[in-house]
């Protein structure tokens, strides 16, 4: 049009028709370059509705790790046969105790660390789990009934694991058997409400009343719970929930699942592709990268490279070793990981640390009623 134009004032016209064009073009061009390389995405939330759904694994534990009568008899005998003599003499304060009368608190706190780090020393790969069972009560002693769907649960569905502050436990639906072998057997839930999902009767015993048994006088009573995703590494201390004997709880549960886009649209990163010899570690467990296992280990890491063990709270349901480790296990090895807790700088692991893309957890809703004529269940 410009060419054809005769009339100087037409071409000029069109001049700056063409040149706000191209500027508008340009403009344009330039906006959906800078908002695609700001890699903004859009959030998406779903509510769906699965059937069947697979339930998530219920760790339980009896607050009282040392429910068996013979509790006393069988750290004696434990006791014994320590070779380091410090650890020895350390330990055989337990029986020093003779009355609740004769000591004060100080004392008192003083002989209860002394249980906590036997505890710890329960949970050495030497101590056979024949030995540590013996603590406590065998599983159909402790878990009276399991139902689900109103059927009794298949016995392929529980697996025995110790844990370090809560003695024998036990984790229902975890997809593994009692040999830690994969089974990808889970239990499923068809329909909502209480009959379609798992009624647990649990039985938490206690130990008779003596002055002179430490054991006695510092038992608690309940039950410590934890209801996680299989996939994840599971927080049994930091996450589990407390049930008062004597009761019904029920838990009604909403489950999440967070899904984030990798680089370059945020920082996550995927478990898959994600490089690093703490999610070579979880995989070799068997679960997915997730940002606080991750800090776990790196936690663990320093308590290697400081004390040459890794420190036992590292234990969960497994008894695999930590980056071809072992658990600290002698006094002396204690004392050294709680000297390094002190100095662990935690800022070293969100640097090798990020975030997962893929998060799950659960919303739960708990209520609870006395549970009639039985204060031990």
């Amino acid at each position: 049009n410009i060419a054809r134009a005769n009339n100087r004032i037409v071409q000029v016209f069109w001049l700056i028709l063409l040149l706000i064009a191209i500027s508008l073009c340009s403009l344009l061009c330039i906006e959906t370059i800078i908002d695609y390389t700001n890699f903004e995405i859009t959030t998406k939330i779903e509510k769906i509705y699965e059937n069947p759904v697979v339930l998530p694994a219920i760790y339980l534990c009896n607050k009282n790790p040392f429910v068996s009568e013979n509790s006393m008899d069988l750290a004696r005998e434990i006791i014994n046969n320590l070779t380091n003599t410090n650890d020895r003499d350390y330990y055989m304060k337990i029986f020093d105790f003779k009355d609740l009368n004769e000591h004060n608190y100080t004392e008192l706190e003083t002989l209860n660390r002394i249980i906590l780090n036997f505890k710890r020393l329960l949970s050495n790969p030497y101590i056979s789990s024949e030995t540590k069972k013996k603590f406590g009560l065998d599983k159909h002693s402790f878990i009276f009934k399991c139902l689900s769907a109103e059927k009794d649960c298949d016995e392929s569905f529980f697996k025995w694991f110790y844990n370090p502050d809560w003695g024998n436990c036990y984790v229902i639906n975890s997809g593994y058997d009692k040999e830690d072998k994969k089974t990808n057997k889970y239990i499923k839930q068809t329909e909502r409400g209480d009959l379609y999902g798992i009624e647990l009767e649990i039985f938490s015993g206690f130990v008779k009343n003596d002055p002179k048994n430490l054991f006695s006088i510092l038992q608690q009573f309940g039950l410590s719970l934890q209801i996680a995703n299989q996939s994840f590494m599971p927080f049994f201390f930091a996450e589990s929930i407390k049930v008062k004997s004597g009761t019904s709880t029920y838990f009604k549960i909403k489950k999440i699942i967070n899904q984030r886009l990798p680089k370059p649209y945020s920082d996550c990163v995927e478990s898959e592709t994600f490089e690093s010899i703490y999610n070579d570690e979880l995989k070799k467990l068997g679960y997915l990268y997730d940002q606080r296992s991750c800090f776990r280990l790196c936690y663990q890491k320093f308590f290697i490279d400081s004390c040459s063990c890794y420190d036992f709270d590292y234990k969960h349901v497994f008894d695999f070793p930590l980056l071809n480790s072992k658990q600290c296990q002698t006094v002396e090895e204690i004392k050294c990981a709680e000297n390094a807790f002190k100095r662990f700088d935690s800022n070293a692991c969100f640097r090798e640390c990020p975030l997962e893309c893929l998060t799950v957890s659960y919303e739960l809703q708990s209520w609870f009623e006395e549970f009639p004529g039985k204060g031990n269940y």
